[in-house]
């Protein structure tokens, strides 16, 4: 199995051209066909001065802001067709909430979403966070979150998978298939794995690595001690160490993803990660 298609979601922002850069340079790759989805966040309502002329303004910033997500859109699905790509592209606009809905629906219809990685503090986290729950929870299909900074076009020969023997780290290791195989090599990283009864089992990892390696898979089995450093910590400075261009791991936690995934290890992950990071649900 292959990638053959994949939405890639920008807001006009400094940090969508890198994101998109990094999207067209990995449909190159893969000979994949990419939808280019331009999602903004719509002004909330206020009541000014009386009701007919707060929904008329409303109104005209509603439209504004819709011209804007189709400029965005436009301009990026030129840069994905004179790479030589197959392109669409799409323009839209919803309230406080609906974002992750919009950007589940156009990721279910590809093979993977790709977004920004959400900076704290920025003006974009909110709609990046809102944009990512709504593929991972609800697209039934991976996403790929592209980081701030690097190059144009993303190394993924070496790669890290964060392994907890858990559900959604399984289903990120079958997803993420293609670009395991075509990987020179593999981590499989357990921080304080627990040997014995439970889901680790008596050899913590060697389950799991077989599994990867017939697929002819180069795979290696790290068992870290955290050492009273936080799991991410660890996590991150061995993708550093092992000189990895992708981390692989489990989207952990309940939608909504604002509320929850960013309280933790995720959380830590999405906003340290220098690499990007490719996710599952």
């Amino acid at each position: 199995m292959a990638f053959r298609s994949a939405a890639v979601f920008v807001d006009g922002m400094p940090g969508s051209d890198n994101c998109l850069a990094r999207a067209i340079a990995l449909a190159s790759r893969h000979g994949a066909h990419l939808d280019v989805v331009a999602l903004l966040e719509e002004p909330p309502f206020n009541y000014v001065a009386g009701a007919e002329l707060a929904i008329e303004v409303w109104s005209e910033q509603v439209q504004e802001m819709r011209r804007l997500a189709d400029e965005i859109a436009a301009k990026a699905v030129e840069k994905v067709t004179a790479a030589g790509l197959s392109a669409a592209s799409r323009g839209d606009t919803s309230v406080v909430g609906g974002i992750s809905e919009i950007a589940a629906l156009n990721a279910r219809y590809c093979d993977l979403g790709i977004v920004g990685q959400p900076m704290p503090d920025s003006d974009a986290e909110k709609l990046h966070s809102e944009i990512l729950d709504g593929i991972l929870f609800s697209s039934g299909r991976p996403v790929l979150i592209m980081p701030g900074n690097g190059a144009d076009e993303p190394d993924f020969r070496r790669i890290v998978i964060a392994w907890d023997a858990g559900r959604t780290a399984a289903r990120a290791v079958h997803d993420a298939m293609p670009f395991l195989k075509a990987a020179d090599a593999v981590s499989l990283t357990l921080i304080d794995p627990k040997a014995g009864g439970g889901r680790y089992g008596d050899e913590p990892g060697a389950d799991i690595a077989r599994q990867i390696a017939r697929h002819g898979i180069e795979v290696s089995v790290d068992r870290l001690p955290a050492m009273g450093k936080p799991v991410a910590e660890c996590i991150l400075g061995h993708a550093t160490d092992f000189g990895a261009g992708m981390i692989v791991m489990g989207g952990y936690g309940h939608s909504k993803l604002t509320e929850q995934i960013f309280g933790g290890v995720t959380r830590d992950m999405l906003h340290g990660a220098p690499v990007p990071i490719f996710m599952s649900h």
